[in-house]
């Protein structure tokens, strides 16, 4: 048995980098097909036309059954998305090898399960040198660019530099722009804090709630001439609650205004809390997607990136 296992390994690695490749094709998928006519059966492949852009919005703690497009939320806050659910794809299962912060990042990144890539708790941090979606579209042209929360690098208690600037060998082969923090929940709050650009120089904001900050840097990057196909990940600390306060902190004004018709069965499992909870995450969320709503109908306006609260 000693003498098959090498070439078990070989053939598993291989399978992986094809699953990861399926996965960026996948992703591609809709971007290329978008309005697009039907092939009539038996016709000739149309040519390859240009390879599309890529980006991927992280949200965390994002509840799916938030979303009305699964028919469980009547409150009504995410019609962009229920919007992008009509006129492409909305997956009804999802699994994750662990469902926790970073082991699940791992996993999504990778390809891999959590007793593979290492990070099977919180702490380890992401190999140097890993196969990931990142190096994967690098090695077909692409640029991988990152913006937000990443903790994939080493961290500990015991190291506070370690909640924030996370060297290159870290980033999981995003190694173009980068502008994020390790553990962006310990180097920020809701209005105020830290994140590192790639050279590890801080970039610190104020007075702008967090989800608009970051969104920011995704306009500014949208806007700026790419002459390669790119990768962007933008990645969303909200509507994770903030940790020092052990609250969700919804942007100025919008718990108030923020009606609650009805919450998940689970909140009810926080008798104390669940009302509150409900109240504020669903405001959390309902600012995220305003932020990013609009813009899934392709405008690039200055309306389409309006701050709303």
């Amino acid at each position: 048995m000693n003498e098959d296992r090498p070439g078990a390994a070989r053939n598993a690695s291989s399978s992986r980098r094809e699953f990861l490749k399926r996965s960026a094709a996948a992703m591609a998928l809709p971007a290329a097909g978008a309005g697009a006519p039907a092939a009539s059966e038996g016709a000739a492949p149309a040519a390859p036309g240009k390879r599309p852009n890529l980006l991927m919005i992280i949200a965390d703690q994002f509840r799916w059954d938030f979303v009305g497009a699964y028919g469980l939320n009547p409150i009504g806050v995410t019609p962009n998305l229920d919007g992008i659910a009509q006129r492409g794809v909305a997956f009804e299962n999802a699994v994750t090898n662990q469902p926790l912060c970073s082991p699940s990042r791992a996993c999504l990144f990778t390809g891999e399960y959590a007793t593979q890539t290492g990070v099977w708790t919180l702490g380890p941090g992401l190999r140097p040198g890993a196969t990931t979606l990142a190096t994967i579209l690098r090695g077909e042209g692409y640029t991988a660019n990152y913006i937000g929360k990443w903790h994939l690098a080493p961290n500990s208690r015991q190291n506070p530099a370690s909640h924030g600037y996370v060297p290159p060998e870290y980033r999981g082969g995003f190694d173009d722009l980068w502008e994020g923090s390790n553990e962006l929940e310990l180097t920020s709050h809701p209005y105020e804090g830290t994140i590192w650009n790639g050279d590890g120089t801080p970039m610190p904001f104020k007075d702008i709630y967090r989800v608009d900050y970051l969104t920011n840097l995704a306009v500014k990057f949208l806007r700026q001439p790419q002459p390669k196909p790119f990768f962007l990940v933008v990645s969303q600390l909200e509507p994770h609650f903030q940790n020092d306060a052990n609250a969700f902190i919804p942007p100025g004004g919008t718990r108030r205004a923020t009606p609650i018709l009805s919450c998940p069965r689970t909140f009810g499992s926080f008798p104390a809390t669940g009302r509150r909870n409900c109240r504020a995450t669903t405001a959390t969320s309902k600012a995220l997607m305003i932020r990013w709503g609009p813009c899934s109908k392709h405008s690039m306006s200055g309306e389409c990136w309006r701050t709303r609260s």
